[in-house]
């Protein structure tokens, strides 16, 4: 797979919209320098079938030349232990242009989805390895929720 790196130019020209499966390539890549590799054909899958949801949005962050910047995810939660609440399930920057407003629009676009659906919290979940997104969220009105561990178990299927 061929390895892009976006220099960022003197103004960032980027215009946030929804995404579509024609960005199966550029999410593919940003979720790789995420730490969560995938192959194209299993994210365009996620795609086709998360796009149509009225629980899910996903927002792309464009730079002018098609490469995308970020993109962030967001759904809708319905538990039985508690009230329904947006969750942002996903998000991420380009890591050669991060620091410059795009996670905090991306969030902004998941901010403004929520409130449309009328959920009165948005709650995101972020690994201990990465420090820097525990500096950001509190920055952008964040409060730290709770601490835990996550476990899973692989099934024979």
């Amino acid at each position: 797979m061929e390895e892009r790196i976006l220099r960022p130019p003197q103004t960032l020209e980027i215009v946030f919209r929804e995404a579509q499966t024609s960005d199966t390539a550029e999410i593919t890549r940003l979720c790789t320098q995420w730490g969560y590799p995938m192959s194209e054909q299993r994210c365009h899958e996620c795609l086709e079938a998360v796009l149509p949801s009225d629980n899910d949005a996903v927002y792309i962050a464009e730079l002018e030349n098609t490469q995308l910047a970020g993109w962030a995810h967001i759904q809708t939660r319905e538990l039985i232990s508690s009230q329904s609440f947006a969750e942002i399930v996903g998000i991420v920057v380009d890591e050669s242009i991060r620091r410059q407003g795009i996670g905090r629009r991306l969030i902004e676009k998941c901010e403004v989805w929520a409130m449309a659906k009328q959920l009165p919290e948005i709650w995101v979940k972020s690994n201990v390895i990465r420090p820097e997104a525990h500096e950001f969220y509190p920055g952008i009105g964040f409060k730290l929720a709770k601490t835990q561990q996550a476990y899973s178990k692989k099934l024979p299927v």
